[in-house]
């Protein structure tokens, strides 16, 4: 009976994933994820240096959960979609480790989900928020003064109606009870 060098389970405790695995099934996974993290921030310190954060102007987002990495051409999805083997997700941490053995090549960057999520579908929510904060402190400025829009798209929307479609972008719809 094997005994995980580790956590010191036997293996009838905590079973090992093959005869040659050198840990039990909780040790390994432990460890890749662990291991996906120091990967992680690896990166986001080859492109961000010291001061971790997103590197979308004006958002001071440095939380490392909500920050990613993104191609700061686009095509990021058919990457991970070539990079990732037949047995494996197409996801950050495949990312993160070819990165690491390309030497952390140009074209990537840093940036916070919300930033990320709305590249390519106008401003980001938070920067439309935080100009209507800005626009609405000046006395001189009425409140319902039109945003200037942050996108190439028109819009006619108050400040009220960017801060209501930022804060709930889909109308809910209630339950339909059975009769």
């Amino acid at each position: 009976m094997r005994i995980c060098p580790i956590c010191r389970r036997p293996e009838t405790e905590s079973p090992f994933y093959s005869k040659a695995a050198g840990k039990c099934k909780i040790c390994q996974r432990l460890y890749m994820i662990e291991y996906r993290q120091r990967e992680k921030l690896l990166a986001f310190k080859a492109y961000c240096g010291d001061k971790i954060k997103c590197s979308c102007p004006g958002c001071e987002e440095d939380r490392i959960p909500f920050l990613v990495i993104d191609h700061a051409n686009g095509g990021g999805r058919a990457h991970l979609k070539s990079l990732a083997g037949k047995n494996e997700t197409p996801g950050g941490g495949v990312l993160h480790r070819w990165l690491r053995q390309n030497g952390y090549p140009v074209g990537y960057r840093v940036l916070c989900h919300n930033c990320n999520t709305s590249r390519g579908k106008g401003p980001c929510p938070v920067h439309e928020i935080e100009q209507l904060i800005a626009l609405t402190a000046t006395k001189d400025v009425a409140p319902t003064q039109r945003l200037m829009p942050l996108s190439t798209k028109e819009t006619t929307d108050t400040p009220v109606d960017v801060v209501r479609k930022s804060l709930n972008p889909r109308p809910r719809l209630g339950r339909i009870r059975p009769q």
